[in-house]
């Protein structure tokens, strides 16, 4: 790595907490009290934990990313909330991001990382990452679900919706009783040309892509 840079847990420098979220809100509007409070649950020095990645000359907040665990996969990990100062981008900090992020799940022994993105494919592309299913996971409440088994409770529920139905058979008193006859309603007016083409803009925009990488 090189040494002109400074990767750290937030848990260890906590008065860079502000500059964080600040960061963070610029990208991914929330509330503060909301984002405060997701930052409270990763400020740890073990996963889920916040990171965050300084320039060792003057001690500038450069980058923020945070690190969790799955809860169905002790193998892989889950990172979350990638980024970089917007004046600082274009200059391979990403990359050097992503190498200290999995310098530092290699640390926890994981040897899987997941992540998604909705605009960012073909950086992660670039840094040896490839398309994946769906991947369960909690964030910085992987913890939290982690105590309460939901994990497995989730996985259990999922099985049980696949199951097929079992039809509903009517009381012979019901099949007797005559049915009220509802006319369909008729149908909504189609939308402007202009409206369709930005609806299917923003489509484009918010498909989640999720990717995986072997370390």
């Amino acid at each position: 790595m090189d040494n002109k840079w400074i990767f750290v847990p937030l848990a260890e420098r906590p008065e860079y907490k502000d500059e964080c979220i600040s960061l963070l809100n610029k990208e991914w509007p929330r509330s503060v009290v909301q984002r405060e409070a997701s930052m409270k649950r990763s400020l740890n020095k073990t996963p889920p934990m916040s990171l965050i990645l300084l320039n060792e000359e003057d001690h500038r907040l450069v980058g923020y990313a945070k690190l969790c665990t799955l809860p169905n996969n002790s193998d892989g990990c889950w990172v979350e909330s990638v980024i970089i100062q917007h004046e600082l981008r274009g200059s391979g900090l990403g990359r050097v991001l992503m190498n200290f992020i999995e310098a530092k799940a290699n640390e926890f022994n994981f040897n899987q990382i997941f992540l998604s993105t909705e605009d960012k494919e073909a950086f992660y592309l670039k840094c040896g990452y490839a398309r994946c299913p769906p991947v369960l996971n909690f964030g910085a409440n992987a913890g939290l679900f982690a105590k309460r088994n939901l994990g497995k409770l989730m996985e259990s529920s999922n099985s049980l919706d696949s199951q097929p139905s079992v039809p509903i058979i009517s009381s012979t008193l019901n099949r007797n009783l005559p049915q009220p006859v509802v006319p369909p309603p008729p149908a909504p007016p189609p939308l402007p040309l202009t409206l369709q083409k930005s609806n299917a803009c923003e489509s484009k925009k918010s498909q989640k892509v999720y990717m995986c990488k072997s370390i």
